[in-house]
């Protein structure tokens, strides 16, 4: 009886998504439809040749982890290969930039890719971190280093050190476009299309918390959600 107590004090934490289908109650018709179906439309159905981008915001505690966690479940069984990861785990909310988020979403998808034998090595970056090494004197093993390896590198060392932080920012702000194009143009757009040689109908990217970012003023005067 205290195991099973045990194992329903861990399936019912309000702080805690829940993992396990037989713990989800389905809210759809109090919340005005099913949220997860409309997501999974969009991807699936409606754009499923177009990349897009969709947001789900709610109350804290209100269940958007449990329900990103039914998107997750769903499109995998559809043939997609999807990245589901916690921001909060790799980005310093209290002190990120756009960049940051970038990077911890390069580095994800990147990692999820090699589990799957499809292993990426966008020049952009090689020369990046060969830059930021040279530029802010981080210890970094550049050759041969994969892409995630080295992203996970940068950003451990930016996390332990509020002043690396600020150089990392100051240098890579005015790169922000130019890492976008790159994370396009040299991991997703090669990293889809063999993804679909391996008969997966593409990729999705679920990024989870963001909405712990602290809302924390910064010099330029907007607080750091905007």
């Amino acid at each position: 009886m205290e195991l099973q107590v045990s194992q329903f004090y861990k399936a019912s934490n309000p702080s805690r998504p829940i993992a396990d289908a037989r713990y989800y109650i389905n809210f759809s018709d109090v919340r005005g439809g099913d949220i997860v179906e409309e997501l999974a439309r969009t991807i699936t159905v409606i754009s499923p040749d177009e990349s897009t981008t969709q947001l789900l915001t709610g109350h804290v505690g209100s269940g958007k982890s449990t329900e990103l966690f039914r998107l997750r479940d769903q499109l995998e069984q559809a043939g997609f290969h999807v990245v589901y990861f916690e921001s909060d785990v790799d980005l310093e909310l209290a002190d990120v930039e756009v960049t940051d988020i970038l990077l911890v979403i390069a580095r994800q998808i990147s990692a999820s890719l090699e589990k799957v034998g499809i292993a990426l090595q966008p020049g952009y970056f090689q020369r990046l971190f060969q830059s930021i090494s040279d530029t802010l004197r981080m210890p970094m093993e550049i050759s041969d280093v994969s892409l995630s390896v080295g992203i996970a590198n940068i950003t451990a060392q930016s996390k332990e050190s509020t002043d690396l932080r600020s150089q990392l920012h100051q240098y890579l702000e005015p790169r922000t476009k130019n890492i976008l194009d790159a994370i396009n143009q040299e991991l997703l757009d090669p990293a889809i299309a063999q993804l679909k040689a391996q008969g997966k109908a593409g990729l999705v990217a679920i990024v989870d918390n963001l909405d712990r970012v602290f809302p924390n003023p910064k010099p330029s005067g907007r607080f750091q959600p905007e």
